[in-house]
């Protein structure tokens, strides 16, 4: 997910508009607490999706599915 300068400062334009500035650091905060806890939760499913998947793969004799940098590695040879 790529944003830019010109979108970030449009954010804080609004942000400043809808919530008051002496607000503003509060709310920072509790938006940042909120991006920390989804990116953990995030995490955690993907660590038990993966653990998951290769259980499987094991019980069915399937070896497991290689990462994303070594597909992208052998496509430049």
């Amino acid at each position: 997910m790529n944003i830019s300068l010109s979108e970030i400062l449009l954010v804080l334009i609004i942000a400043l508009v809808v919530i008051k500035p002496e607000r503003m650091p509060e709310v920072a905060f509790k938006l940042g607490k909120w991006a920390k806890q989804l990116r953990g939760g995030m995490n955690k499913l993907r660590r038990e999706l993966d653990g998951t998947v290769n259980q499987l793969n094991e019980e069915v004799g399937l070896r497991a599915l290689p990462e994303q940098s070594e597909i992208n590695n052998e496509n430049r040879h």
